[in-house]
């Protein structure tokens, strides 16, 4: 029983190492590895941000943090998941007693008082969630599936439907590029930049934030390890991918307005900068399609939480396509 992959990005490593360990053979097909995917941009961070269906969001994000509080407690030297504490602020919107959508996860969190929000923030909650090293946490998700057996073909395809029948399943986790390959009319750019500054121990930004109620811009500041992630922008419909000089002015300049130890160059010089593409859509098509009879299992249109949501889509990707295993009593479908 076999299953072709199309992606190599988070969702589509994450796929395949699902299906590999429910005992399918698989084959990642991509014209991109790591560190070439939007996911190794990405800030990496557990966060439900910019996609819908909020139902499934919120059902998706939960099974993603179970399982990364998880590799952060027990592996998360080679996983790269790590416990980060840190401010999901509002510069408008207010909430009731009940909270934003987010507080029914299983995370500390603690509504920040009045005195405690930064200059210009109307509401604000303190919080430990999991922020991921992107770079490593792919690798990690790479060399899980050449331990299972899973293999790895570069290969440009012109459509989804290429290497529908090649498997007993095709799994699409093509991420923007599923505009053209399907092609789907419903999915667009979010374009989203971002800044690397140098850190050092001695740097009093050692907490996240993150503004969640902008419009066309997101800002957030994600300490890492090696590096401090500031950004951002969440602009729809734009292709471009050079990077704007005068949007990374504007990205530190509000992110100092959080945080004004970023702007101390001695500690947090510019390492480099970064435009990536989001994958938008209406809402996630997570679904099954038959094509001549080949199964076709769609995972795309993460918008801007393809990590957070990724071992939950691919736990709804598993159970899509075991029907489909060979030799599988047609009492069990």
């Amino acid at each position: 029983m076999s299953a072709i992959v199309i992606g190599a990005g988070v969702n589509g490593l994450t796929c395949a190492v699902r299906l590999l360990e429910d005992g399918w053979k698989v084959t990642v097909v991509a014209k991109n590895f790591s560190p070439s995917t939007t996911s190794d941009g990405a800030a990496g961070f557990w966060f439900p941000y910019f996609a819908q269906p909020l139902d499934k969001i919120v059902r998706w994000s939960s099974e993603t943090l179970s399982r990364w509080q998880y590799l952060a407690t027990h592996d998360s030297a080679a996983t790269g998941c790590e416990f980060s504490e840190g401010y999901i602020l509002y510069e408008k919107e207010t909430h009731g007693p009940e909270g934003p959508y987010w507080t029914v996860f299983n995370i500390p969190q603690r509504k920040l008082t009045s005195a405690e929000l930064p200059a210009g923030m109307s509401e604000g909650w303190l919080i430990t969630a999991v922020v991921t090293q992107t770079h490593k946490h792919l690798l990690y998700l790479q060399e899980r599936i050449k331990a299972l057996g899973g293999t790895f073909e570069c290969k440009t395809l012109s459509s989804v439907y290429d290497v529908v029948g090649r498997g007993d399943v095709v799994i699409n986790c093509a991420g923007l590029e599923a505009y053209s390959l399907v092609p789907d009319p419903n999915v667009y750019p979010i374009r989203g930049q971002v800044t690397y500054l140098t850190t050092t121990p001695e740097s009093p930004v050692n907490k996240f934030y993150i503004v969640e109620d902008q419009v066309d811009n997101v800002t957030y500041i994600f300490p890492r390890q090696d590096r401090i992630v500031i950004g951002g922008t969440t602009h729809k419909g734009q292709w471009d991918t050079h990077v704007d000089m005068k949007v990374a002015a504007d990205i530190r300049h509000r992110c100092a307005q959080l945080a004004p130890g970023i702007n101390d160059t001695s500690m947090h010089k510019v390492m480099g900068h970064f435009v990536g593409l989001r994958p938008g859509r209406t809402e996630v098509r997570l679904e099954k399609e038959l094509k001549n009879g080949f199964p076709l299992i769609h995972n795309y249109g993460h918008g801007g939480c393809g990590w957070t949501v990724s071992y939950g889509c691919a736990a709804d990707v598993v159970e899509l396509a075991r029907p489909h295993k060979p030799g599988r009593a047609l009492s069990k479908l």
